[in-house]
C-alpha cells in the first residue's frame, strides 16, 4: 500500500480539515504540493478515467473462436482543474511557486548525471485517486502530461488581473487552469 514520505505527511497534516483536496508527492524528493478550495480556489472542471485491458489471443486448431489470455489492466486519471483567482500579492506568489514546483516533479532525480530515481508520485485527491477510494491513502502514479494555462486578464479591475513585480521583472498570475494526466501504478 502506498503510503506518503516527508512531504506528503507534512501535506497531509496542514489538510487534514479540509475533507476535499489534492495532494502531489514527488516520492523521491519527499516534497509535495498541496491544493484545497479554502486556499488556493480549488475547482475540479472536469474528470476521467480509463481502464485498459490488455489480451491476447491465439488461434487453435477446430475452435472458431480464439482463446483469449488475459494480459493485465491500465488506469489512467485524467484531471481538469482551476486554482484561484488569489486575492493579493503574497498569496499569488505562493501559488505560482507551487504550480512551478509540480513542474518540476516531472523530472527525476540525478546523481552525477545519471538518473538515480524515477519521477514517481503518491498522489491523493479525494475519493478519485486513492487507494480502495478511502480518500485516505494515496496512489502511486506517473504523470504522463501536465500542461499549466494562467489565467491573465488586461483589465487592472478585474480578479484575473498579474501581480508585476517590477523590481524582479517577474509577472504572477493569480490564477491557473491545470491539466493533469496520471497513470496509475498498481502496487
Amino acid at each position: 500500500m502506498a503510503k506518503f514520505v516527508r512531504g506528503g505527511i507534512t501535506a497531509k497534516k496542514k489538510t487534514e480539515n479540509e475533507p476535499f483536496k489534492l495532494i502531489i508527492e514527488h516520492i523521491a524528493k519527499g516534497k509535495a504540493v498541496f491544493f484545497t478550495p479554502k486556499r488556493h480556489g480549488l475547482k475540479l472542471n472536469g474528470y476521467s478515467e480509463d481502464f485498459g485491458v490488455g489480451w491476447s489471443s491465439e488461434r487453435a486448431f477446430g475452435r472458431m473462436d480464439e482463446i483469449p489470455f488475459y494480459q493485465g489492466t491500465t488506469r489512467a486519471v485524467s484531471l481538469d482543474l482551476k486554482v484561484g483567482p488569489m486575492a493579493d500579492e503574497t498569496k499569488a506568489k505562493d501559488l505560482s511557486a507551487m504550480v512551478s514546483e509540480l513542474a518540476m516533479y516531472q523530472y527525476p532525480v540525478f546523481v552525477n548525471d545519471s538518473i538515480a530515481k524515477p519521477p514517481l508520485l503518491n498522489v491523493l485527491f479525494g475519493n478519485i485517486i486513492s487507494m480502495n477510494r478511502d480518500g485516505v491513502n494515496p496512489l502511486i502514479c506517473y504523470l504522463t502530461s501536465f500542461a499549466i494555462a494562467p489565467i491573465i486578464s488586461n483589465n487592472a479591475a478585474d480578479a484575473y488581473y498579474p501581480v508585476y513585480d517590477k523590481v524582479a521583472g517577474t509577472v504572477y498570475a493569480k490564477a491557473y487552469n491545470l491539466n493533469l494526466n496520471f497513470t496509475i501504478l498498481h502496487d
